[in-house]
C-alpha cells in the first residue's frame, strides 16, 4: 500500500537529487536504510 507510493516519491526525489533527505525520512519508516 505505502510502498507503491514510496517507490513513486523516491523515484521522483530521487530524479530530481533529493533523495538525501527523502532517502532519511523513508529510510526510517523502511527500517533505517539510510543512503547517506
Amino acid at each position: 500500500m505505502l510502498e507503491l507510493e514510496i517507490n513513486q516519491i523516491y523515484a521522483l526525489h530521487h530524479a530530481k537529487g533529493y533523495h538525501r533527505d527523502l532517502a532519511e525520512v523513508l529510510g526510517a519508516q523502511l527500517g533505517g536504510h539510510t543512503s547517506a
